[in-house]
């Protein structure tokens, strides 16, 4: 019996995710790598070997090592274990069957195994997903919501190369361009509140406040006859949504609309400080970076919400032509037009187009 080679034992070996390579990464790694050709041709390889895998780790995520096994899904069962047991013993007896006479009875058995196998999956994964929303609805931050943030989180790794996040920071947070020049809002018109028209980020209001009273106008207005005297009409809904708004509001008509509000003087330095000296820093490859951020209110923060209402406000309270209104939800508007005559419709929505733009 022969004896194991002497030497070092062999290094483990190591797998990379190609999918998240970043080239500008692993250029900047191998950037001023040089070799002393007096060396040697090994000491040069492997010098070149240490620089490569030390750009490879800099790039690209290593894959995790395979571990034997994995945890069965949700919907696994030992019934589809065995079902899956016979179906891979009959397809090996098909493939063994080739040039028999028993390969059409083979086939068949095979045929009728898999589908066997393909219905078991497919009333245990609709009756797995009943039961997980049953378990959702008692405990909502179970197993369902587990399950849910693992797949959002899947693959969900984060750039770091400089060049590429300088990018996606310019196009989310645009230095000096605030979002567009929105409606101020009137001294004396928000004494009584927000417009009641914004269903968004206020205390006893949902979006299915919001879509009930858009769904409430169209169907009244198509309830009955169109005939002479008949109450039917045309209803028109149009929806905009402001591109990358909360990263871009204007502070300047923010703090505006807070006045407008009668804000006392006090609160109003601390909306005016918290706009102040903002900065955002990122983690990179080649370290921390900051960047200045001139406009916008911070998502997930309890301040901002309330901020942009603010700001957004004089957009709500519009005067509209009648047989026209809006609803808000944040950002998102829904002009909602309603008129006998499918002519009038068009001519309403034109004229608040001209007027507000």
């Amino acid at each position: 019996m022969a004896g194991r080679p002497s030497g070092p034992p062999p290094l483990p070996r190591r797998a990379f995710r190609q999918d998240t390579f970043r080239p500008r990464a692993f250029a900047s790694a191998l950037e001023g790598f040089a070799v002393d050709e007096a060396d040697g041709a090994n000491v040069m390889a492997n010098k070149l070997a240490d620089a490569v895998e030390d750009a490879c780790d800099r790039s690209m995520l290593q894959r995790r090592p395979f571990r034997g096994n994995h945890r069965p899904v949700f919907w696994w069962s030992e019934e589809i274990a065995e079902l899956r047991r016979i179906c891979h013993r009959s397809r090996r007896l098909l493939q063994r069957a080739r040039g028999r006479p028993l390969l059409v009875e083979c086939s068949e058995r095979y045929k009728a195994a898999r589908k066997a196998l393909k219905i078991a999956i497919r009333d245990s994964k609709r009756e797995s997903f009943l039961k997980l929303c049953d378990a959702a609805e008692e405990d909502p931050w179970g197993g369902a919501y587990k399950m849910t943030v693992k797949k959002l989180n899947a693959g969900g790794n984060a750039p770091s190369d400089p060049e590429a996040l300088e990018e996606i920071v310019r196009a989310l947070f645009p230095d000096g361009q605030p979002v567009g020049n929105f409606p101020r809002v009137e001294p004396g018109s928000a004494a009584g509140g927000l417009s009641t028209e914004q269903y968004g980020f206020r205390k006893g209001r949902s979006t299915m406040d919001a879509i009930t009273k858009v769904v409430k106008t169209a169907r009244e207005a198509i309830a009955g006859s169109r005939w002479k005297g008949g109450t039917k009409s045309y209803c028109l809904v149009v929806t905009l949504d402001i591109r990358n708004a909360f990263n871009t509001a204007d502070w300047g008509r923010t703090l505006e609309s807070l006045r407008m509000f009668n804000i006392p003087s006090y609160l109003l330095n601390v909306a005016l400080s918290y706009f102040s000296n903002r900065v955002l820093t990122t983690d990179t490859c080649l370290g921390s970076r900051a960047y200045k951020v001139s406009a916008g209110v911070p998502q997930g923060s309890v301040l901002g919400p309330l901020l942009w209402n603010a700001m957004y406000d004089g957009v709500l309270r519009l005067p509209m032509p009648e047989g026209t209104s809006l609803v808000g939800f944040a950002d998102d508007v829904a002009i909602v037009v309603v008129a006998k005559e499918l002519a009038t419709v068009e001519a309403l929505f034109t004229q608040m187009t001209i007027a507000h733009t």
